[in-house]
C-alpha cells in the first residue's frame, strides 16, 4: 500500500492489493491535480491522479514493465508535469537503459518509452533525476559509458513528446564522481537550469553544481558548494537536492515587514521571510493555482480576520449565512473562492 498524510489521517493511493509498491514520486499540476508514480517489485510502473486535493485517487493505471526496475536507495521512476503532458521515466538494471513515457490525457494512455542514453546500457546505475518548466523538460543521470562515473542529460523541447540527444554535464577530472549518490534538477523562475551531485574528488565527498542558462543545452563550469569539504573514502549513498530561491541574493537581504507588515494578506501566518514566495518585480506568482472551490484546508493559507474571534462573529457572522453551528475555521460553510464577500446563499455582501 503507498500513502499519503494530506489530512489528519493518511490517504490510500494505491490498494492494499499493491504489494510491493515502493519509492513514490509526486508532482502538482497547473490546476492542483496531484499525479504520483511508483514502482513494484515485479517491474511494473503505476501512475494514479487526484483531482480533489488527495481526498480520493483512481485506480492505478499501469504505464509498462522493465525487468529488473531500478528500486530502492533513491532509485525509482520520476514525474513531472510539462504543460499539459506528464512524463514519466524509470530505469532497468538489466537493459541498463533510462527510459522515457508520456501522457496527453493525465495518465490515462501513455506513449513510449523512448531511450535517453545513446550508449546502451551507460544509465544501468539507475540514479537519475528529472525537472520542467513550461513544456521543457530535463533529465539528468549517472553514466557508465565511459572508464569512471559521469553526469549526462537530455532535453525535450516539447513535453517529451521527443528527445534531443544526450550529453554530458559534468566529468570529475579525477575520473569518476561519487559512484552511488543521485543527482537533482531543479528549473529557476526565469527559465535556468540547475545541476546538482556529489563529487569525488581528492578524496572528498563534496556537492557540486553547474547553472545552464539556456534551459540545459549547455552548462557552466562546476561550482564546490559551501566553504568546507568532507575527506571520505566511501559512498554516502545521498546526493542532497537543489532548488531555487524566487528572489535574487540582494533581495533576499531584504527585511519586507519593516514597511509591508500593514499590508501582509497572509496575516502572519507564513511569517515574515516574504522573500521564500515572492520578488520585488511582482508580487504575484504567476505558477500558483488556487485549490479546488471545493476544498475545506482554507484555514492552511487563510487566517480569519480578528471579528472572528469576538461575539461579532456569534451575533452578526453566522446568523448572515445561516451557518449557527459554523466555527472560526470552517472558512468553505460560508465563503466562496470568488471573493470572502460573496457569502454562500447570500452573495455580495458588506456590513459596513
Amino acid at each position: 500500500m503507498v500513502s499519503l498524510r494530506a489530512f489528519a489521517a493518511p490517504v490510500e493511493i494505491a490498494p492494499s492489493s499493491f504489494t510491493g509498491a515502493l519509492q513514490p514520486q509526486v508532482a502538482v499540476g497547473a490546476k492542483g491535480e496531484i499525479h504520483v508514480v511508483f514502482g513494484q517489485k515485479d517491474g511494473a510502473i503505476f501512475h494514479t491522479l487526484s483531482t480533489d486535493e488527495a481526498r480520493t485517487f483512481r485506480a492505478p493505471v499501469k504505464i509498462g514493465a522493465l525487468p529488473k526496475l531500478a528500486l530502492g536507495m533513491h532509485r525509482g521512476p520520476r514525474i513531472a508535469i510539462a504543460g499539459e503532458r506528464v512524463v514519466v521515466t524509470a530505469v532497468s538494471h538489466e537493459g541498463g537503459d533510462l527510459l522515457a513515457w508520456a501522457s496527453t490525457d493525465r495518465g490515462v494512455s501513455w506513449t513510449g518509452p523512448a531511450t535517453l542514453n545513446t550508449a546502451p546500457k551507460s544509465a544501468r546505475e539507475g540514479l537519475h533525476a528529472m525537472a520542467a518548466s513550461g513544456e521543457r523538460v530535463a533529465v539528468a543521470w549517472l553514466d557508465l559509458r565511459n572508464s569512471g562515473t559521469e553526469l549526462w542529460g537530455a532535453l525535450s523541447k516539447n513535453g517529451g513528446a521527443s528527445w534531443e540527444p544526450d550529453a554530458r554535464i559534468y566529468q570529475s577530472p579525477d575520473g569518476s564522481i561519487c559512484q552511488c549518490c543521485a543527482p537533482s534538477l531543479a528549473f529557476g523562475p526565469r527559465g535556468e537550469l540547475a545541476a546538482m551531485w556529489r563529487n569525488a574528488l581528492g578524496g572528498a565527498r563534496d556537492l557540486y553544481a553547474a547553472l545552464s542558462s539556456d534551459g540545459g543545452q549547455t552548462f557552466a563550469p562546476a561550482v564546490k558548494l559551501g566553504t568546507g569539504t568532507w575527506k571520505l573514502n566511501a559512498c554516502p549513498m545521498d546526493g542532497g537536492g537543489v532548488t531555487f530561491l524566487r528572489a535574487e541574493p540582494e533581495e533576499a537581504l531584504l527585511n519586507c515587514a519593516t514597511c509591508h507588515q500593514t499590508k501582509d494578506r497572509h496575516r502572519g501566518l507564513f511569517g515574515n521571510d516574504c522573500a521564500q514566495c515572492h520578488a520585488t518585480t511582482k508580487w504575484t506568482l504567476a505558477e500558483y493555482r488556487h485549490p479546488s472551490s471545493a476544498s475545506q484546508s482554507c484555514a492552511q493559507c487563510h487566517q480569519a480576520p480578528p471579528s472572528h474571534y469576538m461575539m461579532h462573529f456569534q451575533m452578526i457572522d453566522q446568523k448572515i449565512c445561516g451557518q449557527p453551528n459554523a466555527k472560526v475555521n470552517q472558512c468553505f460553510l460560508c465563503h466562496q473562492t470568488t471573493s470572502w464577500n460573496d457569502i454562500k446563499g447570500v452573495g455580495f455582501y458588506k456590513h459596513h
